[in-house]
């Protein structure tokens, strides 16, 4: 499992919502369509309204997505925005979100 020693949801670890980290996700590729922003990690996107249907990310910050909720199943770490999903396999299929901690590096799979 990705991360140091801090668990998801404890507000101090891996960003915990200080604005140094945020993404914004998109329903469709190129930056398009839905379209939400969140400054810290999200353990479950179901309630959100984005769980299995990201195309696309803007993010401040490495970020890991993963496709199960609490950061289970295939996770990928990224440093850049991603246009499209689908190079990576991730299209429709991200289910939680959360900004890197130390020794996540991009690229990184799980």
């Amino acid at each position: 499992r990705p991360g140091g020693g801090n668990r998801p949801g404890n507000g101090g670890g891996w960003g915990g919502g200080n604005g140094r980290n945020s993404i914004t996700v998109y329903r469709d590729a190129d930056y398009r369509g839905q379209s939400r922003t969140f400054n810290g990690e999200v353990a479950n996107l179901y309630s959100s309204g984005f769980n299995d249907v990201i195309s696309s990310m803007q993010f401040r910050g490495t970020w890991i997505a993963c496709t199960d909720a609490n950061f289970r199943g295939q996770c990928m770490t990224f440093d850049n925005d991603v246009r499209n999903l689908d190079r990576w396999g991730l299209n429709d299929r991200i289910s939680s979100l959360r900004p890197a901690g130390r020794g996540d590096r991009p690229g990184n799979r799980y």
